[in-house]
């Protein structure tokens, strides 16, 4: 227990929360157990990190420890809600499409510890963690809950999934500065507004399906050539 510093406290809680989120889940609580995932994913993920940078607390304990939380809350948890959902479609459809998660999960777990591709302010290949947001926002959407557009839901979980094990550069954080692009700023600011706008009206999910749709096919529209060139040279 020597190697448990207070960063590994958050990333604890972190991993509780996932748990129990299935727990809520199977209790018929799909609304809560998806903003319970909202909340980890959005805000507890990343309090592990700033703790540790201000406590300067980096261990290789804590970054597998919060590699391996981060796998379960995105990659494994995500299969319950994927599954619940679409039983009362198919239940063969609901289980086929609850493995491909877990499946991706498991190879980019590998895959990131063998391939050694780099780019500052870069994540490369769909983020895990955007990649659950995405699947969880359309599950409460109005696609799903009122329209019932399972095609739409099918080809978005496949998208999801399929795109982090590509070389894909997705716009994030400079970790070690902790500072954001301008153009950044810019795509918050007008995401904090249109979401407000939207959770207003009671679309809180369709506006965050919005948002991690165009972060989906955002590297196609702003991220320059000179990455693509640097991620290129590095395969």
């Amino acid at each position: 227990m020597h190697y448990l510093k207070l960063k590994d406290l958050f990333t604890t809680l972190n991993l509780f929360l996932s748990f129990y989120s299935v727990i809520l889940v199977f209790e018929g609580k799909f609304p809560e157990a998806s903003i319970l995932v909202f909340v980890n994913v959005m805000f507890l993920d990343l309090l592990d990190g700033w703790v540790a940078r201000l406590t300067r607390t980096f261990n290789e304990f804590g970054k597998y420890f919060d590699s391996v939380t981060d796998f379960i809350g995105s990659s494994v948890i995500v299969c319950f809600f994927i599954y619940v959902a679409y039983k009362p479609v198919h239940p063969y459809l609901a289980v086929g499409l609850a493995f491909v998660p877990l499946f991706v999960g498991v190879i980019r777990e590998i895959t990131t510890r063998l391939e050694k591709i780099r780019c500052s302010t870069y994540f490369i290949g769909f983020p895990r963690n955007s990649a659950a947001i995405a699947i969880i926002a359309y599950l409460n959407s109005s696609l799903h809950t009122q329209f019932h557009w399972t095609a739409t839901g099918v080809a978005l979980i496949l998208a999801a999934s399929g795109l982090q094990l590509t070389t894909i550069p997705f716009i994030c954080n400079d970790k070690s500065e902790l500072k954001l692009p301008l153009r950044i700023k810019i795509y918050l600011i007008l995401a904090v507004v249109l979401q407000i706008i939207l959770t207003a009206i009671g679309l809180f999910w369709d506006g965050i399906l919005i948002w991690m749709v165009c972060y989906m096919i955002s590297p196609f529209l702003v991220v320059e050539k000179e990455v693509w060139a640097d991620i290129k040279r590095q395969r």
